[in-house]
């Protein structure tokens, strides 16, 4: 039993660009920190990850991109532009995806199966996104939380599944209370939260399905502010109230974050996302070139 770990490599304050109205086309000050970091403790335990890269933030350290894939984590697509998918139409996505797609896939010259929507935006309004990655040539999202509400295509399980176009989706864990989901584990979550909630909620998808699916930002782990990135003055000023916001939930607890994260890397077993996917048994074909060939998980296992 293993827990898919996925960490969406993006600048801490492009998925709040739109509305701050600044361009998210520099890394900050911390962002290449913050990646070290990742590969560090990591590698020192042999974990295998999967990294959804958004195309914007490596655009000018291309590099981390191919450190990443040489150490053998799985790389996958997180868009160019951190844009809800209810903001843009089928086209205009093509075009965002395919640019993030072909600057990855160029760096490290291997294809790219995987993808996540910023926002978690996938659902029953923005469903054609589907048919876009099949296009595109993508295997499997990972965007959907698996409640009522946020069905796609009439679908809101817990496990990994196919659409109908052949897509996988490898939805996020969340918890369950009393029949209902409640919030998922990770990210945000994971800052605010004690680590028994993450650990309760991998308990439960293990027992129910054999693994869970976590996710982190490669910025939840540092403190970091406003100045670090490429919004103005000017645009903070007019947008006090949000930058306000923004700055106390990038704050909240992230001295408690690598710890805890240790401790979580010590305590389970973790593959790349893909590999949740291998153990269908119906795609190790075409998966296997993704994270360079291996097929192990961390504690040396084959999942097949």
């Amino acid at each position: 039993m293993v827990v898919g770990l996925s960490i969406d490599i993006e600048d801490f304050y492009q998925g709040w660009t739109q509305f701050l109205g600044g361009e998210s086309q520099s890394t900050s000050k911390k962002f290449l920190v913050q990646c070290e970091y990742l590969l560090d403790v990591l590698g020192e335990r042999g974990i295998k990850a999967t990294f959804f890269f958004l195309g914007s933030s490596v655009l000018h350290c291309i590099d981390i991109v191919k450190r990443i894939h040489l150490a053998g984590h799985e790389v996958a697509i997180h868009g160019f532009e951190h844009r809800n998918l209810a903001s843009i139409d089928y086209t205009q996505f093509c075009f965002d995806t395919s640019k993030a797609l072909d600057l990855i896939q160029n760096a490290i010259s291997a294809p790219v199966f995987g993808y996540r929507a910023p926002f978690c935006s996938l659902n029953s309004k923005t469903s054609w996104v589907l048919d876009a990655l099949k296009e595109l040539g993508f295997l499997y999202d990972s965007s959907l939380l698996p409640v009522v509400g946020r069905k796609v295509q009439g679908r809101a399980e817990s496990n990994v599944f196919q659409f109908a176009n052949g897509i996988y989706e490898i939805p996020f864990s969340m918890g369950t209370l009393w029949g209902k989901r409640i919030l998922p584990i990770g990210g945000g979550y994971f800052r605010r939260f004690p680590y028994y909630y993450s650990k309760w909620v991998i308990h439960q998808h293990m027992q129910r399905y054999g693994y869970a699916v976590i996710y982190h930002h490669n910025y939840d782990f540092f403190n970091h502010n406003l100045a670090d990135g490429s919004i103005s003055r000017t645009h903070i000023i007019n947008n006090f109230f949000l930058w306000l916001r923004l700055s106390l939930c990038s704050q909240s607890n992230s001295q408690t974050v690598q710890p805890k994260f240790t401790q979580l890397l010590d305590e389970f077993e973790f593959c790349p996302l893909s590999e949740l996917i291998r153990t269908t048994g119906t795609v190790a074909a075409q998966i296997g070139p993704v994270i360079g060939g291996t097929t192990k998980c961390h504690d040396g296992s084959d999942p097949n």
